[in-house]
């Protein structure tokens, strides 16, 4: 009996969302220097590993994806610069 092939998943960016959406429906965030930050939901964020508190916005530019709780990217930056955008998981 044959196996079946796994399908590939991509991201698929479609638009910029603020930081209101970012506060709202993510479980934890990771930034460019590779740190994750978990949401506290009163726009606060975290560090996983030194437990430092920060506000979402001087963390917000410094984005680089944002999860939900089932640990699904839902916005991705490309490069530092651009702007933060919404994904869509696409299968090939």
């Amino acid at each position: 009996m044959q196996s079946k092939k796994k399908k590939r998943v991509y991201c698929k960016p479609t638009h910029p969302i603020d930081i209101g959406r970012v506060i709202k429906e993510s479980h934890y965030v990771k930034t460019w220097s590779g740190q994750t930050f978990l949401n506290v939901r009163n726009g606060k964020f975290i560090n996983a590993r030194d437990r430092q508190m920060i506000n979402a916005a001087p963390l917000f530019n410094k984005i680089k994806s944002a999860y939900h709780t089932n640990g699904r990217v839902f916005a991705k930056r490309s490069r530092m610069g651009a702007p933060l955008l919404r994904v869509v998981l696409m299968h090939k």
